[in-house]
């Protein structure tokens, strides 16, 4: 099996948070995104587009890990009163509660509270993943309960995907952290 370089990669299907200079939201595969792309990242306290200055695919064997977190019905509403939001994140009515995945090697650090960062392959269901959010154009610290992490052995390709900041978001804005 493999072990991408870099710390950590995304399959080539995931979708990755795009944020133009108008403050248009959208969603681009992890294997679409280009050097100088714009994704939307998060540094120095605020919530802002980032060029991608690496983007390596590696093609193999990968042991990778979906990780599923409970959103509740207050993240959703913030989420709901957003149009743009609303329509990524597929909400359909304010309070709802919704289940938000996503998906990475085994190496890849993901931020956990009370742990702080960890290899993605050590996330536990009741871990809570440390995730920041908009509310009204603030933004947030929350916790999203992890209900359920599946470990799967994937061939394919990866993306080993960096930006200007070290943050940056999928759907659902799980985030994403990399070592630089």
């Amino acid at each position: 099996l493999e072990v991408p370089t870099g710390g950590g990669c995304f399959p080539a299907e995931l979708d990755l948070m795009t944020w133009n200079i108008g403050g248009k939201f959208g969603l681009v595969k992890a294997k679409d995104c280009r050097l100088g792309m714009e994704l939307l990242s998060f540094g120095d306290n605020e919530f802002k587009p980032s060029k991608v200055l690496v983007c390596k695919k590696h093609s193999g064997v990968f042991e990778m890990v979906r990780i599923y977190g409970l959103m509740y019905p207050h993240i959703t509403t913030l989420y709901y009163d957003e149009p743009q939001l609303r329509m990524l994140f597929n909400v359909r009515r304010p309070n709802e509660r919704l289940i938000a995945d996503t998906c990475v090697t085994q190496n890849h650090p993901i931020w956990i509270r009370n742990r702080g960062e960890i290899k993605a392959g050590r996330v536990q269901v009741g871990d809570i993943l440390d995730e920041l959010v908009i509310d009204h154009g603030d933004i947030i610290n929350i916790g999203i309960n992890i209900i359920n992490v599946e470990k799967f052995t994937y061939i394919g390709d990866v993306y080993d995907i960096k930006t200007e900041k070290k943050r940056l978001y999928s759907r659902y804005l799980l985030g994403h952290t990399y070592k630089t």
